[in-house]
């Protein structure tokens, strides 16, 4: 099992790709796999087998934790989808669900607590003008009704920034309405161009406009926790270790970059996780539209020990990274660096580090 310092091997379940939204950016409208997981949706049989077949593994082989995101599409738009997670809730397992908010009623999240659901993130893409543009009329409202029920009906609710040239004016004024909305978490990242993405490459920050709106994000929230705020501002992606060591700030990870010689955080590909798409072929991140495998005809050890991944775990040959300080700790994000240069390979576009 591949060195890793957190306690959960984590898994993406796309329980299914039904979606009533056309997000300008979602990576799931992939031409080359789309329509193939609209049609051959797993069983809910198929998927309990593999849910046993994932559970048994990871807590003896692979003696971990395991946290399942279920996601889709819209997992609510799966009639048997409660009963799934019901399932998984009753192993033990961390559950929670990445979804629209569109079909969130006050009767869904009483069900969603009575099960047990750990968190629900949705997603906040700019002010409401600017989110409705990408995902659509009147998505800002709704997303803020189904913050509010989720809330009221005691689920932790998380919330997504997927930042471009067309949104990143609005990153801190979303910071500042989910302060005060006591949204309990928030963290951004990047569009990566696949799926739909795919024709927006050219709305990718700059590395330099990243770095710049970093600095900015993490001031500014330094500022709110200082004032109380309850919400966990998150510093999502493997290049905040590298701007914290530019700081000067002495973080677990900046620390352990100068200790460890064994891959140990960062990328989690091969790592720690695997995404599962709704007609069970598998991929090392949902982001990084590679086949590794398919559930159930194989099992998960299989999968994960498999040659595509272990050719995936040649750190040593990653551009840039192989002879960066930080290598144990980061390696970039290798699905921008796949999307962008057509190599997993490739330096990550968005580190500044020569």
């Amino acid at each position: 099992m591949p060195e890793s310092t957190g306690d959960y091997f984590s898994i993406q379940w796309h329980v299914t790709a039904k979606c009533d939204q056309r997000c300008k950016h979602c990576y799931v409208y992939d031409k080359k796999s789309y329509q193939k997981e609209l049609s051959n949706e797993l069983s809910f049989n198929d998927c309990i087998n593999i849910l046993n077949d994932i559970h048994n593994t990871v807590i003896n082989d692979f003696d971990k934790k395991l946290k399942i995101n279920f996601s889709g599409g819209d997992p609510l738009l799966r009639l048997d989808f409660l009963d799934i997670l019901s399932e998984a809730k009753n192993k033990g397992i961390a559950v929670g669900i990445l979804g629209n908010p569109y079909h969130i009623t006050k009767k869904v999240a009483k069900k969603l607590f009575k099960i047990g659901l750990n968190g629900y993130q949705v997603s906040i893409d700019g002010l409401e003008k600017t989110h409705n543009e990408i995902r659509g009329v009147n998505s800002f409202e709704k997303t803020l009704r189904g913050i509010k029920i989720l809330k009221d009906e005691g689920i932790k609710v998380a919330v997504m920034f997927t930042i471009s040239k067309i949104n990143k004016h609005n990153l801190l004024d979303v910071v500042k309405l989910c302060d005060n909305k006591n949204v309990d978490t928030f963290a951004f990242d990047s569009i990566i161009p696949v799926g739909n993405a795919e024709s927006i490459k050219n709305l990718l920050l700059s590395k330099y406009e990243l770095r710049d709106i970093m600095l900015k994000y993490m001031h500014y929230t330094d500022k709110l926790i200082e004032a109380g705020s309850k919400t966990s501002f998150r510093k999502k992606g493997n290049l905040w270790t590298l701007l914290e060591s530019e700081m000067g700030l002495e973080t677990k990870l900046v620390n352990a970059s100068r200790t460890n010689n064994k891959i140990c955080a960062g990328c989690i590909i091969g790592i720690s996780s695997l995404s599962i798409l709704s007609d069970g072929t598998v991929y090392p991140c949902r982001r990084l539209p590679m086949k590794i495998g398919k559930f159930p005809e194989q099992t998960i050890k299989e999968v994960f020990f498999g040659d595509v991944l272990n050719g995936l775990r040649q750190e040593h040959k990653l551009e840039n990274c192989g002879s960066c300080k930080f290598i144990t700790v980061c390696r970039g994000c290798r699905a921008l660096a796949y999307t962008v240069a057509n190599d997993y390979f490739a330096k990550d576009p968005h580190c500044w580090k020569n």
